[in-house]
């Protein structure tokens, strides 16, 4: 396999150290305190720019789990029993999502519950994940062949006729705990349909199909959305993991594709709207999954260094406050537009990178 062109430049940006690195750590965890003792027994979804004016859901919608994630973290990386606790806490106020008919539930119960039987070997946690699977696989379209968006959760009336990449990798991630072959049968059809749907011979990837008339209509251009393009890459990283070939060769083209097309860490949301907000979460997330990939590739060390730059240049940037925590870095539709907000899903996985930088999690 060649050597990635067009690597990600950002010579002119400090790499952080150790330290840089744990304090930024620090600083997110001293965020979720703050935060803690605002939303009560909600959970927090977005607070626009660095505003620090949350939106509190007493559900949680999608972004839930990763409230409960963020709790699991820093119990994983303090030990304290206290951090530990409120995550089981929060992770057991998830089961009003269960019966959602979305896809999404594998985000709310990979990072909101599976974490914590990961790690912890938490009970509860453990039983969450059982009931969530079976759930999800319930909503297996055989016609398909694929476990569609569904209904709930902003999927809308068409939503179980509609495919997404989002949640690719928590799918992979969840569903793999099941000893089911049955279950890996049905993972394995719905991985495949959605890389042989979505994705093409460059990297790119659609963020959605419709299956209409006995076929999939992909919506959008390819590659065009930087967080569906990064969801893809964090996703075929997860199956290579778990299945190899040929889904690592799919995996590097995807990065190698988010490289050329996206050449510093702060990209457009659309790259047809080079004008418009950007994403610095986008890059988070494909952060993770080239620090994933350098554990299963060839020139590992570059797609980890790849990753350093990337989040470095975050760190060191506008969007993340080294006096707060708070990092507004995520492109969001509120209520009538999209901003640039704070959010738990963003906290948590720049908290994942930083960790794995200091070798101290495998999210």
């Amino acid at each position: 396999m060649n050597m990635p062109e067009n690597r990600v430049d950002n010579s002119k940006d400090k790499l952080l150290n150790r330290d840089e690195i744990s304090k930024a750590i620090e600083l997110l965890f001293q965020r979720m305190e703050t935060l803690d003792k605002h939303c009560e027994n909600g959970f927090p979804v977005f607070s626009p720019k660095d505003s620090d004016q949350w939106l509190i859901s007493k559900g949680g919608s999608w972004v839930g789990g990763f409230w409960a994630a963020e709790w699991w973290l820093k119990a994983q990386i303090t030990q304290a029993e206290n951090d530990r606790n409120k995550a089981a806490a929060i992770s057991q106020r998830l089961q009003g999502r269960l019966n959602d008919d979305s896809i999404n539930r594998s985000m709310v119960f990979h990072y909101g519950a599976a974490l914590g039987a990961q790690w912890f070997d938490d009970n509860e946690a453990k039983n969450l994940v059982s009931k969530s699977i079976e759930t999800i696989i319930a909503s297996y379209n055989a016609e398909i062949k694929a476990i569609p968006l569904g209904t709930a959760m902003g999927g809308g009336k068409e939503g179980n006729q509609i495919i997404n990449i989002d949640s690719l990798a928590a799918v992979i991630q969840l569903l793999s705990r099941s000893e089911q072959d049955e279950h890996q049968i049905i993972l394995k059809n719905h991985v495949d349909t959605l890389l042989s749907t979505l994705g093409n011979d460059n990297g790119a990837f659609h963020a959605h199909a419709h299956f209409k008339g006995g076929s999939f209509e992909t919506l959008g251009e390819e590659g065009d959305w930087s967080r569906g393009q990064a969801w893809a890459m964090l996703g075929l990283v997860r199956a290579a993991e778990r299945w190899g070939e040929p889904y690592l060769s799919l995996a590097i083209k995807a990065c190698e594709y988010w490289l050329r097309s996206r050449p510093n860490a702060f990209p457009a949301n659309k790259l047809t709207k080079p004008e418009a907000l950007c994403d610095v979460s986008a890059t988070v997330i494909a952060s993770l999954a080239m620090l994933s990939l350098a554990e299963l590739a060839p020139h590992g060390e570059s797609w980890r260094n790849d990753a350093h730059q990337q989040i470095s240049a975050i760190i060191h940037s506008a969007y993340f406050n080294d006096e707060t925590g708070i990092f507004w870095g995520c492109c969001y539709k509120t209520r009538t537009e999209e901003e640039l907000v704070e959010s738990t899903w963003g906290s948590f996985l720049l908290m994942s990178a930083l960790c794995l930088f200091s070798d101290d999690i495998k999210v």
